[in-house]
């Protein structure tokens, strides 16, 4: 899966390049359509202009990407909460699996990372988080490992009600502050903060839902593609199979 993902990428990365050259003019309208429907990076749209002789002002290639998110923002006015396409059990599945990932995120990067966005489908998850650099296949693998070891420890998905002041001194992860009435979900993944048992919760985020019972129903979390999607904006797509 992870080899025909690769395929498919690399093949609309030539075709974006081929599309480039043909242009007899690459100003930042272009520059975006390149970026946008063939996933070619702002860097080497860049060198390509520049090797034909034309310069890209990259203040108007941003405010492209920005009119671009603008539209796709209320376009997802029309898609349920969380960027989930509908709330079948598959669906439910990835969207607790982007939770898992979160945290292993944060354990791997640091407590900096935050969510940017997501889109949740029955077949795979993409999860967007601010991060400058490329992941290497070493952070990949320890992301993996982190989210298939709560998958195999079988932890509990609980909801609560809350005040929304009280979720955050409580420690609840929440970065769409201003989305929030007074009242708002937190799902905790692992120990309720009620336990007596050792050790705070893996995951307490502020969601809408929905979300599975226990992590044991979730399958095995793979990580299929990692790029960037914006400047210190990165994107992991990834896939839930059966064990």
């Amino acid at each position: 899966m992870f080899s025909e993902e690769s395929h498919r990428f690399e093949k609309a990365l030539n075709q974006g390049i081929k599309e480039l050259e043909k242009s007899e003019k690459i100003d930042a309208k272009i520059a975006f359509y390149i970026f946008e429907s063939f996933g070619l990076p702002y860097e080497v749209i860049k060198e390509i202009a520049d090797e034909k002789g034309q310069k890209i002002n990259q203040e108007d290639f941003e405010q492209e990407l920005k009119k671009h998110q603008k539209l796709s923002k209320g376009a997802a006015e029309h898609v349920f909460r969380g960027g989930l396409v509908d709330q079948s059990y598959q669906v439910t599945k990835y969207h607790t699996a982007t939770h898992l990932l979160h945290q292993a995120l944060r354990q791997v990067l640091g407590d900096r990372i935050r969510q940017e966005g997501s889109n949740i489908t029955s077949e795979r998850l993409r999860f967007d988080f601010n991060y400058d650099v490329k992941l290497t296949l070493e952070q990949i693998k320890k992301i993996e490992e982190i989210v298939n070891e709560k998958i195999k420890e079988n932890l509990p998905v609980l909801c609560e009600v809350t005040d929304k002041e009280e979720a955050f001194k409580s420690g609840a992860l929440g970065f769409f502050r201003t989305k929030y009435g007074d009242k708002v979900r937190v799902y905790t993944i692992g120990n309720p903060l009620t336990s007596k048992s050792s050790g705070p919760p893996f995951s307490r985020e502020i969601c809408g839902g929905p979300h599975v019972n226990s992590t044991g129903e979730l399958g095995v979390f793979k990580i299929i593609k990692e790029d960037k999607v914006a400047r210190g904006i990165r994107r992991i797509k990834a896939i839930l199979s059966t064990p």
